[in-house]
């Protein structure tokens, strides 16, 4: 090599390495790339390139099996590459291969330690038991005794059938770790599989005299159960690991899960319900079984609502957690829960402030609750994230539930600017269309915008009641009474029966008096009184019979 090409080659390789540290992965193989075109024979450019492709799903198997072998050959002291490729083969499933180099470590004094375990794991892995328990006894040679050499040991004992060398290990493995909980659970599984289930049960219970909640022991049980077709008590027996807090977290969501499949459509969801129960006064650091039942709600369909405590739960784990908040918020809001999920929304707030939904349901649960100034900072601090969000329907909504406060509060001008902010990022955006034509034509403002917009609510949803009843009030403040008619009986055919039929029946009234139909009139009013109206100028029109202005109209 000339002294240029290896002044451009270091050049390039070491920038290469500096690439590398920054995560700048494309930037770094194109660097090794032109460092190999100097020094094509570089081990250290070539182990680095096999390292890259490894990574590559682009890049086949052969060609990076091929950059790792070249690297080796060139420096074949150098076990890191040896580990490296020995690691490599194994993920690509060439466990022969992987043994040969993991056998070549086991000579170097400060790489034999994870070569043993590595090799064992393949072993054990092709279910070669007999090369397994070798391995064992020559990493005890090399290293001296240790837990995983003989836990290893007694594993490859247990799968050749050697039932007594394994006893022997085990009680040896008792006296040697006697923290442990579960080498004294192994012996009854050895018990078990000799065949012996009345002296494994044994060894099980005197394990659990000790230590009733022993997670290993519940686990044998379910085995033992499992293979005497013993259901009831092996269905007693999962319910014991689901509810044990010292179980696996992953190992009881999976018991979980098997369990509510088993009771899926059996008509037993009451025993999925009293667990369910159960865990949710547990003290739960990650959301694992809590998953579970997110995942069955949604396979089920569930209503929002059903989600609730599953998803106060997971809040409780993770308050951060932007999905599970806003399904509790929008859980409780349906189940008109307004002050809890007041409450979590702004909760939510704090750790997701970017979340505009929850800008939404604070503010209008706050409304509801009649707390005008609460929805109102929880509306006004929303104001920035409402710019630059990009869910134009959602905007629109925050603007539309926003204008309705400031209406409420008396800022009518605020109001409407906030309405016709609403109607930029959603111009059929029916409640604002809806709300903003009544409030003018309560005004008796704009009465030609008032009524293209009552127009368009009614023509994007014409069976709604309260869209209809704004149209024939936005004629009826015009004097086309013969048109407010029309489209207030419309109004009150489809009526739902709710907190607006006696304003419905008194606009009614309002609309018959002016055609000259007093009886009707009269009848509509006593209607609106029945459906739960009883301001004064209502009681006042029936018994004058005769319209009254209401300013509140």
């Amino acid at each position: 090599m000339t002294e240029e090409s290896r002044r451009k080659y270091e050049k390039y390789y070491l920038e290469a390495v500096t690439q590398a540290g920054l995560g700048h992965f494309a930037a770094q193989q194109e660097l090794l790339r032109r460092a190999l075109k100097y020094c094509p024979h570089s081990p250290e450019a070539l182990f680095a390139m096999a390292d890259l492709s490894s990574q590559n799903p682009l890049c086949s198997e052969e060609e990076t099996a091929a950059l790792y072998r070249k690297a080796i050959a060139l420096w074949p002291d150098n076990n890191e590459f040896v580990w490296e490729f020995a690691k490599y083969q194994i993920k690509t499933g060439q466990a022969d291969s992987a043994t040969v180099l993991l056998e070549r470590l086991t000579n170097d004094p400060l790489r034999r330690g994870n070569a043993y375990s590595l090799l064992g794991n393949v072993y054990e892995h092709a279910g070669k038991f007999e090369q397994l328990l070798q391995v064992t006894d020559r990493w005890e040679k090399d290293e001296g005794k240790d837990e995983s050499i003989d836990w290893t040991r007694v594993r490859a004992l247990m799968r050749l059938a050697r039932y007594d060398d394994a006893l022997l290990r085990v009680d040896s493995m008792c006296l040697a770790y006697p923290q442990s909980d579960y080498y004294p659970v192994v012996k009854a599984e050895i018990y078990l599989d000799q065949g012996d289930t009345a002296r494994a049960l044994a060894q099980n219970e005197a394990v659990m005299q000790d230590n009733p909640d022993n997670r290993h022991a519940q686990i044998f049980l379910v085995r033992y159960y499992q293979m005497r077709g013993e259901q009831a008590q092996l269905e007693k027996q999962i319910e014991k690991v689901i509810l044990n807090p010292k179980q696996d977290m992953e190992l009881r969501a999976n018991f979980l899960q098997t369990y509510m499949k088993s009771k899926s459509g059996k008509g037993q969801d009451n025993q999925v319900d009293r667990i369910f129960r159960s865990l949710l006064q547990e003290p739960m650091e990650s959301p694992e079984l809590m998953n579970v039942f997110v995942s069955s709600l949604s396979a089920k369909n569930a209503p929002d609502t059903a989600y609730v405590p599953v998803m106060t739960k997971l809040l409780e784990i993770d308050p951060t957690d932007k999905v599970s908040r806003l399904r509790e918020v929008w859980g409780l809001f349906s189940q008109k829960k307004y002050a809890a999920a007041a409450l979590s929304a702004e909760e939510g707030i704090k750790y997701n402030p970017q979340e505009l939904l929850l800008y939404v349901l604070g503010g209008n649960s706050c409304t509801v609750l009649k707390e005008k100034e609460r929805a109102e900072r929880v509306f006004s601090a929303g104001m920035p994230y409402a710019k630059n969000n990009k869910d134009k329907d959602l905007v629109s909504n925050y603007y539309s539930a926003y204008g309705d406060l400031m209406h409420e509060a008396g800022k009518a001008e605020y109001s409407y600017a906030l309405y016709d902010s609403s109607l930029v990022y959603n111009p059929s955006n029916v409640s604002t269309l809806n709300n903003y034509a009544y409030f003018l034509a309560l005004e008796k403002s704009e009465l030609d915008k008032a009524e293209r917009m009552a127009a368009l609510a009614v023509k994007y949803e014409p069976d709604e009641p309260t869209f209809l009843d704004t149209y024939a009030w936005v004629c009826f403040v015009r004097g086309d009474y013969a048109k407010a008619q029309i489209y207030i009986e419309q109004a009150l055919k489809n009526i739902k029966g709710g907190s607006t039929d006696s304003s419905l029946y008194e606009h009614a009234g309002d609309i018959y008096i002016h055609l000259g139909q007093v009886e009707d009139a009269v009848n509509a009013w006593k209607r609106a009184l029945e459906a739960g109206g009883d301001s004064d100028v209502l009681l006042k029109k029936i018994k004058k019979r005769k319209y009254i202005e209401n300013e509140s109209h």
